[in-house]
């Protein structure tokens, strides 16, 4: 699934920091080292919604059409945070998203 995607983009598995640093901008956009960008909740964290909506509005950056299957941005969002939420309150902190890229 997302693992997939990012293998077929990035046949390496590593991201060059210009990538890490735009995929990071997006989660910081105002550089406060809290994530604002999709918080909707304002909580600091982004759960399975905010999450699904940024990933939609990649896709519409991307130009992604076929958001079926694999490609479902809720779905996505689903597994994301279920590999990445360590404290398991089914959302995503900062800190829990950099452990998951380390």
């Amino acid at each position: 699934m997302c693992y997939e995607g990012f293998i077929e983009m990035y046949p390496t598995g590593q991201l060059g920091q210009k990538t890490f640093t735009s995929i990071c901008k997006t989660f910081d956009p105002d550089t406060d080292e809290q994530i604002c960008g999709w918080d909707i909740s304002e909580d600091g964290q982004l759960d399975q919604n905010e999450l699904g909506c940024l990933i939609s509005a990649m896709y519409d950056r991307a130009r992604i059409k076929d958001r079926h299957g694999d490609n479902d941005p809720d779905e996505r969002a689903k597994e994301i945070i279920k590999k990445l939420d360590i404290n398991h309150d089914k959302k995503i902190s900062k800190e829990e998203f950099i452990q998951g890229y380390v």
